[in-house]
């Protein structure tokens, strides 16, 4: 049945496009038939032969490249005054509150109840008093100020939400500033529908050029097409050669303003959505800022209303009626490092599915960066932010007012951390060690300094290993030493310190440059010296002999961090740290059981 109606639809609206066709099909045609043929036969398209000749008759009948071109130039410059005037007026009416606005936009709109011929004489004085008989001003300025263009912008500027402007005006935007930089963008289609109003009806207009040009330097196509009709008959074939040829500027603009038109007079709406989707607004607003079970087959149906009216809302008025910008910054201090990267990317993840998106800081271990990220995400007004980083202040922190969640770094007692159970964790790296009867142990650590949770497996590693009698050598990683360019080379330099090293532990990322090393040095992997890694990054699963690795639970802490910032962005008060159990060891063919 739906098919059925469907195929009607198209029948009827291929014979109404055809009837309205018809009149040009019989001009193109009447222009290419010899003169003597034109009234001969008329029902017929085709003369007996193609008859360019017309198109050259036309074109030498009068200065038509003249008058061709005032056209242009008339319609052009009409059209480019009307829509600033009418826009600037239009916004006036619209957003300015000053006395008496009301009335004197609708006494503006009862001239459109006027017809020219009423104005025309005084007009007509009015220009010969300014000298302006014969000239491109008569011609381009007084159509330029018309009641239909400010009402059509005003009720287009209406439709845009308040809060956007307001919003603005926080931001020290000026007034004209919100006009230019605002309102005039997100009206493109109201000001692509009054471009082609206005040219189009001043491509079209003969009476207004006919009473104030009397030369042909001012004169403009209209007329030159009436000068085809005679005393004594018409010259049917050169003028439809002539009105093809008027009619080309008017089609190449429609098809430029063409799309913005559409949009300009069937804007769609909510309603609309609605309507066509056989839902209530309610749902359809509902549907959008996703409250509610609403079920799948009304979901596809909302989503299939918006797409086939091409429907878009607008995502600036609903954040600001939400008091949300659906941003999340995430500040991580070196994106390229394996374990942020892992962890960056199931964040997004998450946060994309619930509909919003991330602003990636690369701090670069510099507080300089840190702070200036940290200004950039308040003046974006982000809903929340994720921060693995730490190199400034606690206080600098704590003094803000955006929802926090800390990944594995300690940034106050009122910011919640999340991160695994590295108490386990250095129990687990420690064992293969102490199973293997390892002796002599090098820990490759991080900079202290910082107060980070990943720094209690380096203190229960160590004494793990001093319980059972294990020499544990710790070396702390300076500031400018935690590029992994340099950590093959610090490897090296600490092994010919301690030659006597059987056992290495580390991150994943320096275990991967040690298992390089060693095998560079002849050292056999796991019978002369053992390596166990930290993180479970993908690197650690690609070495050979493959890594035996502690492995921090990705996907646990990712989905436990974006579940405590969305409860804190809604409203939730939560400040204890969360530690996350499932963390496990890996083993490879790196280590060995004595």
């Amino acid at each position: 049945m739906k098919r059925k109606k469907q195929i009607l639809s198209i029948v009827f609206i291929s014979f109404v496009t055809l009837i309205f066709l018809l009149p040009l099909i019989y001009m193109v045609s009447t222009s290419l038939k010899p003169k003597a043929e034109v009234l001969q036969n008329t029902a017929s398209l085709f003369g007996s032969y193609l008859a360019g000749e017309n198109y050259e008759r036309a074109w030498n009948a009068f200065p038509f490249g003249r008058y061709l071109f005032n056209s242009i130039f008339v319609g052009v410059a009409t059209t480019i005054l009307t829509v600033i005037t009418s826009a600037m007026a239009a916004y006036a009416f619209a957003r300015l509150k000053f006395r008496g606005r009301d009335k004197l936009f609708f006494a503006y709109l009862a001239t459109l109840m006027v017809p020219l011929q009423v104005t025309i004489i005084p007009l007509y004085m009015i220009l010969r008093m300014l000298g302006w008989h014969n000239s491109y001003a008569a011609l381009t300025v007084p159509p330029v100020f018309t009641a239909f263009g400010v009402f059509m912008l005003r009720q287009f500027f209406l439709s845009i939400p308040v809060e956007i402007e307001e919003a603005a005006k926080i931001d020290g935007c000026s007034r004209y500033g919100i006009f230019a930089r605002i309102i005039l963008p997100m009206s493109k289609p109201g000001l692509a529908s009054l471009a082609i109003f206005t040219f189009v009806n001043s491509w079209k207009s003969f009476f207004w050029p006919l009473i104030v040009t009397s030369t042909d330097e001012f004169k403009t196509l209209p007329l030159g097409l009436y000068m085809f009709s005679g005393q004594y008959g018409t010259d049917w074939s050169a003028l439809m050669a002539a009105t093809t040829i008027s009619i080309i500027p008017g089609v190449i603009f429609y098809i430029i303003f063409q799309k913005g038109l559409v949009q300009g007079i069937a804007l769609s709406n909510i309603k609309d959505v609605a309507a066509l989707s056989g839902v209530s607004v309610t749902t359809v607003s509902r549907v959008l800022n996703k409250r509610g079970y609403i079920s799948q087959e009304t979901y596809k149906k909302v989503y299939d209303a918006m797409k086939e009216l091409d429907y878009q809302p607008n995502q600036i008025a609903r954040n600001l009626y939400n008091q949300r910008t659906y941003f999340i910054g995430l500040l991580v201090p070196d994106i390229s490092h394996p374990f942020f990267a892992e962890m960056a990317h199931r964040i997004e993840i998450l946060l994309f599915d619930q509909g919003y998106k991330v602003i990636l800081c690369n701090t670069q271990k510099s507080n300089t960066r840190e702070h200036n990220y940290i200004d950039m995400l308040r003046q974006n007004k982000v809903d929340g932010a994720i921060v693995a980083t730490h190199m400034l202040e606690i206080s600098d922190y704590e003094k803000l007012t955006l929802p926090i969640v800390a990944m594995d770094v300690f940034l106050g007692d009122s910011i919640p951390t999340v991160c695994a159970n590295h108490i386990r964790g250095g129990k687990l790296a420690a064992k293969p060690f102490i199973d293997g009867n390892a002796r002599h142990v090098l820990q490759i650590k991080g900079n202290h300094d910082i107060k980070c949770p990943a720094w209690t497996r380096n203190s229960v590693f160590a004494s793990e290993l001093h319980e059972h009698n294990i020499q544990c050598i710790d070396y702390e990683l300076k500031d400018e030493e935690f590029n992994r360019s340099q950590y093959y080379e610090i490897i090296r330099k600490l092994v010919e310190q301690h030659p006597e090293i059987d056992g290495f532990f580390s991150t994943d990322t320096v275990a991967v440059n040690a298992v390089k090393y060693f095998r560079e040095q002849g050292k056999r992997i796991p019978e002369d010296v053992m390596i166990v890694g930290y993180d479970g990054i993908d690197a650690a699963k690609t070495t050979y002999p493959s890594l035996s690795y502690v492995e921090q639970p990705f996907d646990k802490l990712s989905e436990v961090i974006v579940d405590i910032l969305l409860r804190k962005i809604n409203g939730e008060n939560i400040t204890e740290n969360i530690t996350i159990e499932d963390i496990r060891y890996i083993e490879g063919k790196s280590t060995r059981n004595c």
